[in-house]
């Protein structure tokens, strides 16, 4: 027996969409490892201005329980089960810029702070700051995260490294 058509299609979009992740994630190891912070940004805003994916846009109804979910820019990358295509590519995204973050923080504090170290001090904090504010997360939201996911999050990893480095 054939599968229903809205089967088939929903497992195409599956599967085209874990390729697409599968490459962009390709790419966001290749600037991380280059130290292309800038190009890693560029993917990071494109993301946040683009339109929503319908699979992400139908869960973040669904969880209002039929309301409309609003800009996609303003919702929390921690709440939901997180597999929507777009929060997928942000989270990659500002996860590698928090592990850029914290391997320029152990380089500097390798090389000794000087005063142009403590300018670039604050340059990572405000940086690291960003990414928080990223992830679109109250810190009661971030605390529950950690809690019941049992892990850290690289990202306030970071920010909290770069505000202790600059005490």
């Amino acid at each position: 027996a054939r599968p229903p058509p809205f089967e088939v299609l929903n497992d195409s979009l599956r599967k085209y969409d874990a390729l697409r992740l599968k490459y962009i994630r390709a790419f966001i190891d290749c600037m991380r490892v280059c130290d292309r912070k800038d190009k890693i940004e560029t993917l990071l805003n494109c993301a946040t201005t683009s339109n929503q994916d319908l699979p992400g846009f139908y869960e973040a109804s669904a969880s209002l329980r039929g309301g409309d979910p609003g800009r996609l820019s303003r919702r929390s990358l921690l709440k939901g089960s997180g597999k929507s295509f777009t929060t997928t590519v942000k989270r990659n995204a500002i996860r590698a810029l928090a592990e850029m973050t914290l391997k320029e923080l152990a380089v500097l504090k390798e090389n000794g702070v000087d005063n142009e170290g403590k300018m670039k001090l604050t340059h990572l904090f405000k940086s690291a700051y960003k990414l928080f504010l990223r992830l679109n997360s109250p810190c009661k939201e971030v605390v529950e995260f950690i809690r019941s996911n049992n892990k850290q999050l690289i990202e306030i990893e970071a920010f909290c490294k770069c505000y202790l480095s600059i005490q």
